[in-house]
């Protein structure tokens, strides 16, 4: 969950993975600080928005052999890769889970992946609109 708060501390903002939520309005998550215990604030926390970046066609195979990310803001921010086997995407789904890309970075993944009739679908997901991905590779039919 990208998490960002109208408190003027900004040690609490990011990108968060919540472990518990007390009632419907609160949410505790790990804290990256080691000085900071909690803090109660206002603010906004949404979560990443599955996009399909490739969909392998009916009675064909597909080999992604490459995968280019680029982070096109001035600042940092996290993103996440899966293969699944429809657009809704499981733990078990992901080959990279919320990895930082800094400010005007772009990431080059030499990967191999295979995609079929079973893991159809390679889908992306990024922590701000200024990220754009490219994908790779041939389909075998």
């Amino acid at each position: 969950v990208n998490i960002l708060l109208d408190d003027p501390d900004e040690k609490f903002d990011g990108v968060h993975v919540i472990t518990s939520a007390p009632t419907t309005t609160t949410f505790t998550y790990e804290s990256i600080n080691s000085d900071v215990t909690s803090v109660g604030a206002t603010g906004t926390a949404t979560g990443f928005t599955w996009y399909t970046l490739y969909q392998c066609p009916s009675a064909t195979a597909a080999v992604i052999s490459s995968l280019i990310v680029n982070n096109r803001n001035n600042g940092g921010g996290y993103y996440q890769i899966a293969i699944a086997d429809s657009t809704t995407v499981e733990a078990e789904d992901y080959i990279v889970y919320n990895d930082l890309a800094a400010a005007n970075e772009t990431i080059s993944l030499t990967l191999g992946l295979t995609l079929d009739q079973t893991n159809n679908y390679l889908m992306v997901a990024a922590s701000h609109a200024d990220f754009t991905f490219q994908a790779h590779g041939m389909e075998i039919t």
